[in-house]
C-alpha cells in the first residue's frame, strides 16, 4: 500500500509532470473504491487553484497519476520556516508574512473550495495547511488545493455523517 510522488518529464514535448504511483498490493475492495473516487473527482477537476490530473494508468498492481507538478513545498512547511511563523502565509526578507499576501491565499483556497461546492457538488474533507502546495518556490507562486482521498460527492440536501479527516483540522461541531 505504498505510494509515492516522483517528478517525470515527458519525452515527446519535454514538459514537467508529477506522477504518483500507487501499489496496489494489499488494498481491499473498500480502499480501491477509495482510490477510485479521487481519480473520479480530480479528473472532473479544471481550477486554477487546485492540483490537475491529466492522465491515470493502471496495470494489475499498480495505479499511476500524471499530475501537475507542484515544486514549491506546502503551507505548512512554508509557515514553520518562517523566522515569524505566527505571522501568516508569504515570506519577505524582513522574515513576514504579508497581510496583501495572506488575503491572496485566502481568497485563492476561498474560491477553489466555492468551486468544489457550488459547481461540483464535492467536500475536500481534509482541508489543511499540508494539503495546499505552491506550484514553484518563487515568492509570489500559485497555491494549489491537493489530496482529494477523502472527499465526496454531495448533493445540497445530504448531510455527512463520517467522520474524516486530520484530528487537529476537523470542524468543533463535528
Amino acid at each position: 500500500m505504498l505510494s509515492g510522488v516522483i517528478p517525470v518529464i515527458r519525452s515527446q514535448t519535454g514538459g514537467h509532470f508529477a506522477m504518483k504511483t500507487i501499489n496496489l498490493m494489499g488494498y481491499n475492495f473498500q480502499q480501491r473504491e477509495r482510490l477510485l473516487q479521487e481519480v473520479l473527482i480530480l479528473g472532473r477537476l479544471h481550477h486554477p487553484n487546485i492540483v490537475k490530473l491529466y492522465e491515470v494508468f493502471q496495470t494489475s498492481n499498480t495505479m499511476y497519476l500524471i499530475m501537475e507538478l507542484l515544486s514549491g513545498g506546502e503551507l505548512y512547511t512554508r509557515l514553520i520556516q518562517s523566522p515569524r511563523s505566527a505571522l501568516l502565509f508569504k515570506l519577505f526578507a524582513e522574515g513576514k508574512f504579508s497581510e496583501e499576501y495572506t488575503r491572496k491565499i485566502v481568497r485563492d483556497i476561498l474560491n477553489a473550495i466555492f468551486y468544489l461546492h457550488e459547481t461540483k457538488n464535492i467536500a475536500h474533507r481534509d482541508l489543511k495547511l499540508a494539503n495546499i502546495m505552491f506550484t514553484d518556490r518563487t515568492a509570489d507562486a500559485e497555491i494549489k488545493l491537493i489530496d482529494f482521498g477523502l472527499s465526496k460527492f454531495v448533493s445540497g440536501s445530504e448531510y455527512m455523517h463520517s467522520l474524516v479527516g486530520t484530528r487537529y483540522y476537523i470542524a468543533p461541531e463535528v
